[in-house]
């Protein structure tokens, strides 16, 4: 039933695949064996992928319950123990998670050494419910229900280019026609970071395009142009120098903590939450761009 859901799900045996770690083969042979045991065909082959029967369609229904059903008993079932032991699954995108928050877990690691960490770097909403991750560090708030949100900070976006760069370029408030600037790619063009930058442009050219801010940043760091990046992001390359864009003011975007409400008093997500709530209000300043890294907050 679980194979079957997927499949509905994703429409495709390669998808429902990749989702529950399986191979493809597996995927058809199982939902032909729940066929055999119905007595009936529950899922078409059609040119946009697969799709249920009028039949296979409300049985989808009801397994979808049984699979929630199933899930909410394992997430109240992991949170039984007292010890702070099992694996940790933390979604974030790719960049936070690796310029900000891998240097500053090791104090965390080393507090619980029961506890096996799991970093999906990723931009793509998991599903909490399905449980493909226990906490997810997201860029904008949730409407589910059955998700508790919690902000954690404001990150400051500024306008940053390499010494190089700023070398050969004319001095100027404004990006001009002469400026090559680092933008976002057709996928990520409605992030609100790249309709900041759009509308900051002016005459300036993409000299570049990515979905990703590490390589936005090596771009910039490689003197190609001007990029928006966060001012977090910006401090771990020394070679950049934040810019000062007449009209640009103080862009920020709000970090939140998403958790599944069965999850909440789970101890090993518990203690993570506790973590990373503590590192954010810490690091507030350094986040928002008010305070460099490593100087003490104020009091």
């Amino acid at each position: 039933m679980r194979v079957f859901v997927e499949l509905v799900r994703q429409k495709s045996l390669s998808g429902a695949a990749r989702a529950l770690g399986v191979t493809h083969a597996t995927i058809a042979r199982r939902v032909a064996r729940l066929e055999s045991m119905l007595g009936q065909s529950i899922v078409d082959r059609r040119a946009g992928g697969y799709a249920p029967t009028a039949e296979g369609a409300r049985i989808a229904v009801i397994a979808g319950e049984m699979e929630a059903r199933a899930l909410a008993i394992a997430r109240r079932a992991s949170g039984t123990g007292p010890a702070i032991a099992g694996t940790i699954r933390l979604t974030a995108t790719e960049g936070f998670a690796s310029v900000f928050l891998m240097p500053r877990l090791g104090a965390f690691a080393a507090r619980y050494p029961g506890l096996d960490i799991e970093i999906i770097a990723d931009i793509r909403n998991l599903s909490l419910a399905r449980r493909d991750a226990d906490l997810a560090l997201r860029l904008g708030r949730p409407k589910s229900e059955e998700i508790v949100a919690r902000k954690l900070a404001d990150l400051g976006y500024g306008f940053y280019a390499a010494h190089a760069y700023l070398e050969r370029r004319a001095p100027s408030a404004a990006l001009a026609g002469g400026d090559r600037y680092i933008g976002y790619d057709a996928g990520t063009t409605d992030l609100p970071e790249a309709r900041h930058l759009a509308a900051h442009a002016g005459d300036a050219r993409a000299g570049l395009r990515s979905n990703s801010l590490l390589v936005q940043v090596a771009a910039a760091r490689a003197g190609l142009g001007v990029a928006l990046l966060p001012h977090f992001f910006a401090a771990s390359a020394p070679e950049l120098v934040r810019l000062d864009v007449r009209g640009a003011g103080d862009f920020r975007r709000e970090l939140w903590l998403l958790i599944h409400r069965d999850l909440r008093r789970v101890p090993r997500v518990r203690a993570a939450v506790d973590f990373l709530v503590a590192t954010m209000r810490r690091e507030q300043g350094f986040l928002a761009g008010t305070r460099r890294q490593g100087e003490p907050a104020a009091t």
